[in-house]
This record gives C-alpha cells, structure tokens and sequence, in this order.
C-alpha cells in the first residue's frame, strides 16, 4: 500500500508545487499593478 501510495504523493507535491508557483506569480502581477492602478487614476 505504502509503495502505491508514493507515486501519487509525489505527483500531488509536483502539481502542487506548480500551482504554488503559479499563484505567487498572479499574486505578484496584481500587486504590481494595483499600485499603478491608483497612480494612474492619481495623476488624472
């Protein structure tokens, strides 16, 4: 049980650790352009 349990495990941390990467980078764009959201409308 435990030799069929890894291969999963180990593809389940693959995707997960793609999705982490994933939502660091959106979560960055959005940082980053939030700011400039608020000085565009600023400086209109």
């Amino acid at each position: 049980m435990q030799r069929f349990l890894t291969p999963k495990t180990s593809i389940n941390s693959i995707f997960f650790s793609i999705y982490l990467r994933f939502l660091i980078k959106l979560i960055g764009v959005v940082s980053i352009s939030h700011p400039l959201h608020k000085t565009s409308t600023n400086l209109e």
